[in-house]
């Protein structure tokens, strides 16, 4: 593959990830909001973020292995285009439980769309992964840095609704694209991927020397997770700032990670 067709395939696949962040931070600022029309306390609409990637990291050690035998491209097909129905439908819902039960739906499937980019990039890149992986990383850190900003923007022209129509709009774009550039890598016969569908974590696991970073990656995650969970009740309601407000001062925490990082 020449280098411009890769280039804009990174962007692609940069684009496919950042479903996710956007997923996570469009919303905060509305959940003060949203516990209000829902008829709920602000504790049950952050446990959506709870809920979101629980299923999402679920999802990915399932999807992970089946990418391999069932094809990535079609996987990132079929997640965005649930990605896509199940933001829809969370604009629509009326009552909370419907609405944790399509974030679960929406983490699913963006899972799936997701956890297909690092094999994709392998199979560009070959021996230049790592470099590849980083440009995706750089390209894909503005996604939480812009989110919640874009969600106050929303809040401020529109209602709380719209946050997940601009979602769906988002991702039904990326869906396009993918369906027309997004290439297909080799996959493995299931003769080879039904006994070696958890060889991978048994491998990684296995490794002594491996356990303290994957530890120390699960708790650093688990911390800033933490943050993101109560962050909204914390600056909105606690200390009292507007939505716009709140975008500017989540942008700093997020681009104070950024650097520490």
């Amino acid at each position: 593959m020449s280098h411009k067709p890769a280039g804009w395939v990174i962007l692609l696949l940069a684009s496919i990830v950042a479903t996710t962040p956007l997923a996570i931070d469009m919303y905060l600022p509305a959940m003060p909001l949203m516990a209000q029309q829902l008829d709920t306390t602000i504790g049950m609409v952050q446990q959506s973020l709870s809920i979101f990637l629980a299923f999402f990291g679920v999802s990915m050690l399932i999807c992970g292995p089946l990418a391999d035998s069932l094809g990535r491209r079609p996987l990132a097909i079929f997640g965005l285009t649930g990605f896509v129905l199940a933001s829809i439908a969370l604009s629509l819902v009326s009552s909370i439980e419907w609405f944790l039960a399509w974030r679960a739906v929406q983490a699913l499937c963006g899972a799936a769309a997701t956890v297909v980019v690092p094999g994709i990039v392998r199979h560009i890149y070959q021996e230049h992964t790592a470099k590849g992986m980083s440009y995706v990383s750089m390209i894909m850190m503005l996604a939480p840095l812009l989110a919640p900003a874009i969600g106050s923007g929303i809040l401020w022209l529109a209602n709380w609704q719209m946050i997940f129509v601009a979602l769906a709009s988002y991702a039904l774009l990326i869906l396009l694209l993918s369906w027309r550039y997004l290439p297909e890598t080799k996959t493995v016969s299931p003769q080879t991927a039904k006994p070696s569908f958890l060889s991978g974590y048994k491998v990684v696991f296995s490794n002594a020397s491996a356990r303290p970073d994957i530890a120390t990656s699960m708790f650093a995650s688990f911390s800033f997770f933490c943050f993101l969970t109560a962050v909204p009740f914390v600056y909105i309601k606690f200390f009292g700032v507007n939505e716009q407000q709140f975008s500017v001062l989540f942008g700093v925490n997020v681009a104070m990670l950024m650097l520490a990082n």
